[in-house]
């Protein structure tokens, strides 16, 4: 398998800024938002970037994420925009990325699949409670989600078996699968939740975290600047990452994104139309 070697610190130096647009566009416009997964931990953990770390992800909550995807074209910085399944007929991700539109990024998954440097930002949907009724719903999203990652995927399966699977899998309809898995993420979208849910995030179960973990948007450091996370951020990555203050060792601490390509310097719509025409 191919992997581009990049330096890390230079795409850290990408998405700082990036990050900080976007969090000067959340506080003008009222968007409540949290740090979410590694870049929560690198907040508290390191104040700023886990070293090896090459992504940020963020969650807005179902009420907010829609209006700030209704009016990102009008609210942000002309070097960015957002990406996903409304907007952009064969995306695999049914979250928002939030494009820098003046590099190009290709992951190893996804080669089909043309973007700019960015980050990941989740819709937090609520769950009512621990029933058997929504951990069905949360195991269909999870599903779904799962087989439209597979339908997009340019990777070919090692057995012939899992091949002939992801064609069975290709035949659905995307836009399909989408819609699908819209349904069931905002079923619960006027009621008042107890749990915040990033269906969406890694680790599943673990990113069902309850309301008053996430409570009151707060301002850690992250880099020269402050960012918000959850309110009880020692509760919030407890669940997800067990003893988080507890460093990995050496041969664990590296980037799991794997990117095909990356320019720094080319906007990906001009990557995009030069190699449609060669």
């Amino acid at each position: 398998m191919y992997i581009m070697e990049i330096n890390v610190r230079d795409l850290q130096d990408v998405l700082y800024k990036m990050m900080k647009d976007f969090h000067n566009v959340c506080i003008k416009n009222d968007i409540t938002y949290y740090m979410l997964g590694g870049t929560c931990l690198g907040a508290k953990r390191h104040q700023g970037f886990i070293p090896w770390d090459d992504d940020m992800d963020i969650g807005i909550p179902r009420k907010d994420y829609d209006r700030f995807c209704y009016y990102a074209k009008k609210w942000l910085p002309n070097y960015m925009e957002l990406r996903y399944y409304r907007n952009t007929s064969n995306s695999p991700f049914h979250f928002v990325k939030l494009i820098n539109k003046n590099t190009t990024l290709i992951e190893q998954n996804y080669k089909n699949y043309y973007e700019g440097i960015y980050i990941d930002i989740f819709p937090l949907d609520g769950v009512l409670s621990q029933s058997f009724l929504e951990r069905i719903r949360c195991k269909m999203v999870w599903k779904v989600h799962s087989i439209i990652m597979d339908h997009c995927s340019s990777e070919k399966k090692k057995t012939f078996f899992d091949n002939m699977k992801l064609r069975i899998k290709k035949i659905i309809s995307l836009r399909w699968l989408h819609y699908i898995l819209e349904k069931l993420m905002t079923l619960n979208k006027k009621h008042a939740p107890l749990f915040w849910a990033n269906f969406l995030g890694a680790y599943r179960e673990k990113e069902v975290v309850p309301c008053e973990v996430f409570g009151v948007p707060t301002l850690y450091k992250f880099e020269e600047a402050q960012f918000f996370g959850p309110e009880k951020i020692d509760d919030y990555l407890s669940i997800l990452y067990g003893d988080y203050m507890k460093l990995p060792p050496v041969k664990e601490r590296k980037n799991y994104h794997n990117y095909y390509f990356v320019d720094f310097d080319t906007p990906y719509k001009n990557y995009l139309h030069h190699n449609k025409s060669v």
